[in-house]
């Protein structure tokens, strides 16, 4: 008996999927959001979309070869194995209640929903399976981004410009987002200090050095809260300098 072929219309919808959704996360991420939509999670990320499609392309390698026997349900790897989807869910379900704006955690929860009636009662493993995973990942981010509407970069460089202030010099504000205050060096050397909001924003901050009537500002922009949340006259003489 020899594996099932598939046809050649269910490689190129999981090609597509597989490619539009690893397009439109990086392009969100990188452009958009300026790594703040996939923040600490990126690794992750590159996993996913690295080794997903090797499974149905090792598949498609060794199609009309013999199929190999099933495991023995007493073994060690398949007890390990079933332990292991035991504790995703829980996993998923901590995540999600514990960071609900992180989008890795809504992207996980929806591929298990899948994944189980697939995989677990269809032993479903054909390449359409595949795609069918990175469509509903596309469809989960516009999702999220309908129901969060984060601000993204041109929108907060557009709420600091409408603010009244100019020559905008961004960095990066996430990095201090834990700390009350920070002074940070800029990559053109200059040196900004700013007191952080005292809320944090479960998404991230965007910062800017911005010049308003002659003199330099620190303002800090949230990205889920969608509001200027600091604006520091510079040099700093907050906390650090009592």
């Amino acid at each position: 008996m020899q594996e099932k072929k598939y046809s050649l219309t269910e490689w190129l919808f999981a090609a597509l999927m597989w490619a539009a959704f690893s397009f439109t996360l990086l392009w969100l991420d990188y452009k958009v959001y300026d790594r703040m939509l996939l923040a600490g999670d990126i690794g992750a990320f590159w996993w996913i979309v690295i080794l997903v499609p090797a499974y149905p392309l090792g598949r498609w390698l060794s199609q009309g070869n013999p199929p190999s026997e099933p495991p023995n349900r007493n073994s060690i790897a398949v007890r390990l194995y079933t332990l292991l989807f035991c504790a995703f869910p829980a996993f998923c379900a901590y995540s999600l209640l514990t960071e609900p704006y992180r989008l890795a955690g809504w992207l996980l929860a929806a591929w298990l929903v899948l994944i189980l009636p697939l995989h677990l009662r269809r032993q479903d493993n054909r390449p359409a399976a595949v795609g069918l995973l990175f469509l509903t990942g596309l469809l989960v981010t516009g999702v999220y981004l309908l129901i969060v509407h984060p601000v993204s970069v041109t929108q907060a460089e557009d709420m600091v410009g409408q603010a009244g202030y100019a020559d905008l010099y961004p960095f990066d504000a996430n990095a201090f987002q834990d700390a009350v205050w920070f002074e940070h060096t800029l990559d053109n050397g200059d040196i900004i200090g700013c007191a952080m909001p005292e809320t944090r924003d479960p998404l991230g901050y965007y910062g800017y050095r911005a010049v308003r009537g002659g003199d330099l500002y620190c303002v800090i922009v949230s990205a889920a809260r969608g509001q200027i949340e600091v604006e520091q006259p510079q040099p700093f003489d907050g906390l650090h300098s009592e």
